[in-house]
C-alpha cells in the first residue's frame, strides 16, 4: 500500500470492492441478528444457507480487496498524526474482522455439517466435533459484534467528516 500525494480518489476497483463488501456485510449482520431468533424450521435453514453463501462471497471479496489495497495507491487524507494513527488502526481492525468472521464460520462448518454454497454442498473437512464447532461459532458471533461496532464507527466517522468537518470525504470513495 502506497500513499500518493497526487491521488485524491480511490481507484474505481477499490470503490467497487468497498461498496460491494459494505452492502454485503451490513446485510449479513442484519440477517444474522434476524435469523438467530427464528424457530428452527425450513425458512430459517434457507436463511442460514444464504447467510453462509454470501459470507463466503465476502471472504473472497475481502481477499481480493487486501491484494488490491496492497498494490493500489491510497489518496492522502489531510488529518493530524493522532487521527491518522486511529484511521490506520480502525482500517486494520476492519480488514482483520472482515476476513476472520467468515473464515471462522467456515472452520466451524468444517467440524459440523460441512458447507453449502447456495445449492452445492461440501462435506465436513474434519471429523464431526459439535463442541469444537460451537466454540468456533461462538467466536464467529462475538467477532461479528465487534465488526458491527467497527462498521458503525466507520460510518459515523465518515458522516462526521462529510457533514461536520466538511472535507468532502465521500468524493474519495464514491463513484464518479
Amino acid at each position: 500500500m502506497t500513499t500518493n500525494i497526487s491521488v485524491t480518489r480511490y481507484h474505481p476497483i477499490s470503490i467497487a470492492l468497498h461498496w460491494a463488501v459494505a452492502i454485503l456485510i451490513i446485510g449479513l449482520i442484519i440477517l444474522g441478528w434476524y435469523m438467530a431468533g427464528l424457530p428452527r424450521d425450513e425458512f430459517r435453514s434457507q436463511l442460514y444457507n444464504w447467510h453462509k453463501s454470501f459470507g463466503a462471497i465476502v471472504l473472497g471479496l475481502i481477499l481480493l480487496r487486501i491484494i488490491w489495497r496492497l498494490s493500489a495507491a491510497l489518496p492522502v487524507l489531510n488529518v493530524g498524526h493522532f487521527q491518522q494513527v486511529l484511521i490506520e488502526f480502525a482500517h486494520l481492525g476492519l480488514y482483520l474482522l472482515m476476513f476472520a468472521v467468515p473464515f471462522i464460520a467456515l472452520v466451524a462448518g468444517s467440524f459440523n455439517r460441512g458447507f453449502t454454497f447456495f445449492q452445492w454442498h461440501w462435506e465436513p473437512l474434519f471429523n464431526k466435533d459439535p463442541d469444537l464447532a460451537h466454540f468456533f461459532m461462538d467466536w464467529h458471533g462475538w467477532l461479528a459484534y465487534a465488526l458491527a461496532a467497527l462498521v458503525a464507527g466507520h460510518i459515523l466517522a465518515a458522516l462526521y467528516h462529510q457533514f461536520v468537518v466538511k472535507d468532502n470525504i465521500f468524493r474519495r470513495i464514491w463513484f464518479a
